[in-house]
């Protein structure tokens, strides 16, 4: 019989291996020992001996228990002098505690049945019911094979009510467990939607998670989980994973991914493989396995608004589609004769452009922002700044994305604006906020955000005036902004999270309008602004000037407003009228500012030297100074009165930090510092 038991079992085991591979972890205990008879209880037998063989199978979605099969041999000597062989069946289940390092711990409980052999006798033998419980503790010498000892309480009835064998079971257990090359089990793998504008954001962001599961006994170091996608990526990207995994234990790993660029050529969504493996070291030996799941990676244009940041990533300023039109516009700006603000100026012109152009506002009837922006799950089609050109037309969300991407690729700061249902943008003005008061009629149309001030323009206007759309902007932030409701979204902000694409995309005809068919209608745009903001100011001096009786304050207060919107010449006059009454600094600082305008330097400088005799602190001379040994190229004066403008007034010295000589950059004539540059005006 017990050959018999021996062939079935080497048959067994191979079948068993097979199993560990597919499923979970099946090991084998062969525990000889010693069986002894509570003294309370004996009956019939002595101490005795026997071996029990263990199979047990440990569940893969609950690893801390297993189902255990058991057989049993016994001899015990029985007190009248004959030995009595017992055979038992039995099954149950186990506990399993998580290992410390090597030392494995379990308890366990079984029922079967048994059958007793008396020698030399036919009529005695016969079985019944049987019981056991106990525990086991064991140290793993390698990564199949445990060492340990177990005890365990045996439980024979005598089909009575009473026990035939009622006693403890003590061996020295030695377990061998099947092990595989799934001794790691890689679980619960999910992957989020990918969305390819966003594919630099995914090295940083988790793109899915992945569980790992050390299925063995011993412990597994120097883990390694990467992640892969075939065909969209150059490498696997590494995932923080920890060390080391004890027997039993798992862990929750986030994946990332370093998407390559030509994910961007994804116009369709695709499902993909992403591939996932876990390598390790075991007893000097380094092991992998690989795992894969289904991936989905949208097309290009799509996006969700779980986060109106998101948006950022389309604003291509580096598109030579939008740099060409960007500089043109630039280079119109630069003519003209406009002072006041350059950022302004551009914006004006780049919104006339469109204008003319024929771009329209046209809500998409298949995702319109009003309704997606409302479930923040729901797939978004978004177009980038060359695509919107190309249609002449865009959503709200679309037209926001074109006007920044231009004034951004000329270096002007923009942001974007939400309010419930809409979206739209606002750019910075080159003035810092203590200027807004003095150079615009209207300064509640501007809003004060970080220190800085920005023009809030609705891009949905994008076929009436500039002046239209600031108007209609700045009402639209001051009504949601008095309920809470409205956001404020810097790019350079944005950019911290989602960096903009370099995507250019496939080459179209976007035969764009010429500078000479731009020029009229921004310069139209720009004196209909002119004259609202001159005019209105100069009724209300001119009424000042017949009653003062400091006439001079009131002439360098019109020659300050001619100045800023460009009529340099009669500003010069009023300048010069206003010394003719009293050495007046102001004035001389302004006449100082023209100079500068019209580039002669020495000249400006001559005026600034008369201010410092009588205002040695005043900043604005300081600046002015500063900048034009900046000019010059002599630093060293130019830091002296850089570091004194920091002392008196660091608030304006913080607009001019190109003039910090411990700043990167700085120490070199910019476009910061040419005449066409926003001036401080001295009233």
């Amino acid at each position: 019989m017990k050959i018999r038991f021996l062939v079935i079992l080497l048959f067994l085991l191979p079948s068993l291996n097979v199993l560990a591979e597919n499923t979970g972890i099946f090991s084998l205990a062969v525990t000889p020992g010693m069986e002894v008879p509570f003294e309370t209880d004996v009956k019939y037998f002595t101490s005795g001996g026997g071996v029990d063989i263990d199979g047990e199978y440990r569940l893969p979605f609950l690893p801390f228990l297993g189902m255990r099969a058991g057989l049993g041999f016994s001899y015990l000597p029985i007190w009248t002098g004959d030995g009595c062989t017992i055979v038992t069946a039995s099954g149950g289940l186990t506990l399993n505690f998580p290992n410390f390092k090597k030392i494995s711990f379990g308890l366990f409980g079984s029922a079967g049945y048994y059958y007793g052999i008396i020698a030399d006798s036919d009529n005695a033998n016969g079985g019944n019911i049987y019981f056991s419980s106990g525990g086991r503790i064991g140290w793993s010498l390698t990564p199949s094979y445990n060492v340990g000892i177990q005890a365990d309480y045996k439980y024979l009835t005598d089909g009575n009510g009473g026990a035939l064998f009622n006693g403890l079971s003590i061996g020295v257990s030695n377990k061998f467990t099947f092990l595989s090359s799934r001794q790691i089990k890689i679980e619960n793998l999910q992957f989020i939607n990918i969305f390819p504008v966003l594919y630099k954001y995914y090295d940083t962001n988790s793109v899915g998670k992945v569980e790992i599961h050390n299925n063995g006994e011993l412990p597994i170091e120097n883990i390694e989980v990467t992640l892969f996608v075939d065909k969209y990526m150059d490498n696997p990207t590494t995932c923080p994973a920890p060390k080391t995994l004890h027997g039993g234990e798992k862990a929750a790993i986030n994946l990332y991914a370093l998407f390559a660029e030509k994910v961007l050529d994804i116009t369709e969504a695709t499902i993909v493989s992403g591939k996932v493996a876990v390598s390790y070291t075991q007893k000097k030996k380094r092991y992998t396995t690989e795992y894969s799941e289904s991936m989905r990676i949208q097309d290009r244009h799509a996006m969700i608004w779980d986060d109106d940041r998101k948006v950022a990533a389309y604003v291509t300023y580096k598109d030579p589609v939008v740099l060409d039109i960007a500089k043109s516009l630039a280079h119109l700006v630069k003519e003209s004769d406009f002072a006041a603000d350059r950022n302004l100026s551009t914006a004006m012109a780049l919104h006339e452009a469109l204008r003319e152009y024929g771009i329209s506002y046209v809500i998409d009837p298949t995702t319109p922002f009003i309704e997606f922006s409302k479930n923040k799950m729901a797939v978004d089609f978004i177009q980038f700044p060359r695509n919107t050109l190309h249609f002449k037309s865009g959503d709200c969300d679309d037209l926001s994305i074109l006007y920044t991407s231009v004034l951004q690729a000329v270096g002007i700061d923009t942001a974007f604006i939400t309010i419930p249902g809409h979206i739209y943008m606002a750019f910075a003005l080159a003035i810092p906020p203590s200027e807004v008061k003095k150079t615009f009629l209207e300064p509640d149309d501007i809003i004060i955000q970080d220190d800085r001030a920005w023009v809030p323009v609705e891009i949905t206007k994008v076929n009436s005036s500039f002046l239209g759309a600031w108007k209609t902007g700045a009402l639209e932030w001051k009504e949601n902004k008095a309920k809470d409701s409205a956001k404020f979204y810097p790019l350079s902000e944005s950019w911290k999270v989602y960096e903009p694409v370099g995507y250019a995309g496939e080459d179209m005809d976007i035969p764009f309008i010429t500078i000479a068919e731009v020029k009229p209608v921004y310069a139209k745009e720009m004196n209909r602004f002119i004259d609202r903001e001159l005019y209105g100011r100069m009724a209300a001096l001119e009424s000042r000037l017949k009653q003062s009786s400091r006439k001079y304050i009131i002439l360098n207060k019109l020659g300050i407003v001619h100045a800023q919107f460009g009529r340099i010449d009669k500003a010069q006059n009023y300048f010069n009228e206003a010394l003719t009454i009293k050495n007046y600094y102001p004035a001389l600082l302004n006449l100082g500012n023209i100079s500068y305008m019209k580039g002669d330097l020495n000249k400006a400088l001559s005026y600034y030297r008369q201010v410092e005799k009588l205002k040695p602190e005043n900043s604005s001379m300081l600046l002015q100074t500063a900048r034009i040994y900046n000019d010059m190229g002599d630093f060293n004066r130019s830091e002296t009165y850089y570091k004194k403008l920091k002392i008196h007034n660091p608030g304006l010295a913080a607009h001019y930090t190109y003039l910090d000589l411990s700043q990167p950059g700085s120490g070199r004539a910019s476009e910061q510092s040419s005449g066409k540059e926003v001036m401080v005006w001295e009233e």
